[in-house]
């Protein structure tokens, strides 16, 4: 019988966790935000919420990347990464008719608690996650 090796076992074990957690996604809920205060917040909707209000735009957390998707172009779309203190970490604009997919690298933030905050016409979405 022959006796396998703990040691590489465990590395070999260590390599594909590492390699996941770096591909790893979640969804971030994007809701309506009143950054005024003037509107009461409706209740979370997404595109699979029943509802007649739709948000045109799915994001998720891809490894180390932000990644925004427009299902439908808005124009001009503004967006900004805040950390928890509500100090800008990223901001950048998109045309959604020529770039309906935003991709915010994230490699240099450390970790914690961050939002990323949309806003074309007068729409404002915000959306929270966490490196």
């Amino acid at each position: 019988m022959k006796k396998i090796n703990l040691l590489k076992k465990d590395t070999v074990l260590l390599i594909f966790l590492s390699m996941f957690s770096v591909y790893a996604s979640s969804e971030i809920i994007i809701r309506f935000d009143d950054w005024k205060g003037t509107v009461p917040k409706p209740t979370v909707m997404t595109q699979s919420a029943t509802s007649s209000i739709d948000i045109p735009l799915s994001a998720n957390l891809i490894g180390t990347d932000l990644i925004l998707d427009f299902t439908t172009s808005v124009g001009t779309a503004y967006i900004s990464v805040v950390d928890n203190k509500g100090d800008v970490v990223y901001q950048t604009v998109a045309d959604t008719v020529l770039e309906p997919e935003v991709i915010i690298p994230l490699d240099g933030l450390k970790g914690g608690k961050y939002s990323v905050k949309i806003s074309y016409g007068s729409t404002n979405l915000i959306g929270d996650f966490q490196l």
